[in-house]
């Protein structure tokens, strides 16, 4: 796909943000926004025009599903892909009922993660094999 795919990143560490913000680059997407808190997240969408939202599961001082819900309802046209270390059966159901369209686990490879961030993107639900 040569289309450029943009999207907001949610981290709430900065090494990890920006480490996460140039992979992502060196692969292509377009980083539109890369914020530290919820309460960024959902004005940045909107200023951004983003189609797409990589969110941290375990922000600090945030209920992951109701910060995806919160976007989900703000900005309907946002895809939300959560990213998790290994994310258990019910943590996975909370999301996806939030409005999550997939996760992405954190030991995938950085063209692992394009493309299933692509394949979201394109309308594609991704979820950890177990």
């Amino acid at each position: 796909m040569t289309r450029t795919l943009g999207l907001v990143l949610v981290e709430d560490i900065r090494l990890l943000r920006d480490g996460i913000a140039a992979m992502l680059r060196a692969q292509g997407l377009k980083v539109l926004a890369a914020v530290r808190s919820g309460e960024d997240v959902v004005r940045q969408i909107l200023n951004c025009n983003a189609r797409l939202v990589l969110l941290d599961s375990a922000l600090s001082n945030h209920d992951g599903p109701r910060l995806v819900e919160s976007v989900t309802s703000s900005a309907p046209e946002a895809k939300v892909v959560v990213m998790d270390v290994q994310p258990t059966q019910p943590d996975i159901i909370d999301f996806v009922r939030a409005g999550a369209v997939g996760f992405i686990l954190r030991a995938a490879s950085a063209a692992d993660i394009v493309s299933t961030l692509r394949d979201m993107a394109g309308g594609l639900y991704v979820l950890p094999p177990k």
